[in-house]
This record gives C-alpha cells, sequence and structure tokens, in this order.
C-alpha cells in the first residue's frame, strides 16, 4: 500500500499580521493530519523564501502552496483547507 502525503508550503512574512494565524491553521492541520501532510513554513524575508516564493509566483503572504501549486491566497478556513488536503490523499 502506498502512502501518500499532501506537501503544504505556507509563505508568511513577519511584516503580515495574517501570516500568524495561516501558521496557527497549518500547526493545527499537522497534528490533525498527521503522517499525511508535510508543512513548511516559508519565510519571506530569507534570501531562500524569496527564491522559493518567486519560482512557485507567490505574490502576497500569506500564500498556501499544496503539492506545488497555489491553493489560497489569504488565510483559508479551515474547511477549504481541510477540503484541499483530503481530496489530495
Amino acid at each position: 500500500m502506498i502512502t501518500m502525503v499532501v506537501r503544504i508550503d505556507l509563505f508568511t512574512s513577519v511584516f503580515c499580521p495574517h501570516s500568524k494565524e495561516a501558521s496557527n491553521l497549518m500547526k493545527n492541520m499537522a497534528s490533525r493530519f498527521r503522517g499525511e501532510i508535510d508543512c513548511n513554513e516559508i519565510h519571506i524575508e530569507t534570501s531562500e523564501g524569496r527564491k522559493k516564493a518567486r519560482i512557485i509566483g507567490v505574490k502576497a503572504t500569506p500564500t498556501v502552496v499544496v503539492d506545488g501549486r497555489i491553493a489560497f491566497v489569504g488565510v483559508p478556513s479551515r474547511e477549504d483547507l481541510v477540503r484541499e488536503i483530503t481530496k489530495r490523499l
């Protein structure tokens, strides 16, 4: 049996007031979907973070990227994020 793992990258900024809320939501999802998702927070203030954001096309924070594609710009609702994750599992 092959286990699917959904990769979630959250692009955040220390200057964005909504990034903290999105970060807390991702932590909740990581706990809820333990072993089924791989969550990473990427800070756009770092050179590596800016590079990754440029490659993917991130223009605002927070941005949620699911399996390499932008899924949400802004903080998604818990229900929308759960729906996005479960359709990929």
